[in-house]
């Protein structure tokens, strides 16, 4: 959808309070048309002073054609850089060189991590991502899923590997309850809420426990609230956006206080103007 002259951008003032005000695209394009253009000239070896054009202009704009890194020698820059890779730019400002870095060397996976039942090893350059094996006391991949046969009572298998799954377990309850007359037999919950007779929480066969499930991604339950007036940091506080985003809280859920208080207005109209 092509955008039209009274589409709207959110702007931050940097001064005074810091206020947020909206901004129309036909406003952005007069004030751009008012500033100095970029103009691209080209390619050429910043480690060679050879190489300097001889007439600038504010605004002109370079690639570094050089092989590989080196020491910059194009004279004075406003970022005092003193090492240029290939592919770097230098924007002359009408007084010095703005030096703007590729970043090359940074490019791709540098280091990969997992997060349980996740597990990396291998090498660096050839990390094996894997999943460990569930158990009684860690989550992890199950072995298999139980068939009929394992949990028939005179034959089953019983094995511990095998995860007995709810159509298996609802003819085990359908079997109580035909063995069964009179009276409450049986407890069941259903989800979120889950019922324990072995063991856990002090439950028996004739005392169940009855619990709520935490709340998850395609899972309902109990969610505990964020602290509204908790400072959630800004991007700018983190090596990069992704990693500012992994420090924040993903199992609260957030209070309407909390949005307020550090997301932006979705209607742009109703701010004042810039």
């Amino acid at each position: 959808m092509a955008l039209e002259s009274s589409d709207l951008f959110v702007v931050q003032k940097v001064g005074g309070g810091k206020e947020i005000r909206k901004a129309s695209l036909q406003q952005l394009g007069d004030y751009l048309q008012t500033e100095p253009g970029v103009v691209y000239k080209g390619t050429a070896n910043f480690t060679d002073s050879s190489a300097l054009p001889g007439v600038k202009n504010t605004g002109d704009l370079y690639i570094n054609s050089g092989p590989a890194d080196g020491t910059w020698d194009w004279g004075t820059n406003s970022g005092s850089i003193t090492v240029v890779q290939p592919g770097d730019r230098a924007l002359w400002n009408g007084a010095s060189w703005d030096i703007i870095q590729s970043g090359a060397a940074d490019a791709g996976v540098e280091k990969v991590t997992g997060s349980e039942p996740i597990i990396i090893d291998g090498t660096a350059a050839e990390p094996n991502v894997n999943i460990r094996a569930a158990s009684t006391t860690e989550s992890g991949a199950v072995a298999r899923l139980a068939t009929a046969a394992d949990v028939t009572a005179s034959t089953g298998t019983g094995s511990t590997a095998a995860v007995v799954t709810a159509d298996l377990l609802k003819k085990s309850n359908e079997d109580i309850l035909t063995a069964t007359s009179g009276g409450l037999t049986s407890v069941q919950g259903v989800d979120p809420i889950e019922v324990a007779t072995d063991g856990t929480n002090s439950s028996t066969a004739n005392s169940p426990a009855v619990s709520i499930k935490d709340s998850g991604i395609a899972q309902k339950g109990a969610v505990a609230l964020s602290d509204p007036d908790a400072d959630l940091g800004k991007p700018s506080d983190s090596a990069d956006y992704a990693t500012w985003v992994g420090t924040l809280n993903d199992t609260d859920a957030q209070t309407t206080k909390g949005v307020a208080a550090n997301f932006v207005f979705s209607d742009f109209s109703a701010l004042e103007d810039a």
